[in-house]
């Protein structure tokens, strides 16, 4: 989320000025993905044309992913090296 607003300690939840960030949904990150889709190329808005996590689980040990480049979803084991965007309601 970048800097914390508050630095008065490490486990601030302040973030931007604001605490109610969330790890969105795999619908939710194909929403954005179709959205930027529609007006700008997916590596605009700090999004980069790489996978994003959701918060959506595959099954016990993998979660679902948004991939910006091409807009496929599939899922992966939850230890892989993947991006994370979390955004606000």
């Amino acid at each position: 989320l970048g800097k914390v607003s508050d630095p008065s300690g490490p486990n601030n939840p302040l973030a931007h000025g604001r605490d109610d960030w969330y790890m969105p949904a795999i619908d939710e990150l194909e929403f954005i993905y179709e959205s930027l889709k529609a007006g700008k190329p997916a590596g605009t808005h700090g999004f980069q044309d790489s996978f994003y996590w959701s918060s959506t689980e595959f099954d016990s040990a993998q979660l679902w992913y948004q991939r910006f480049s091409s807009g496929s979803q599939a899922g992966n084991l939850k230890n892989t090296p993947n991006k994370v965007r979390c955004v606000r309601r």
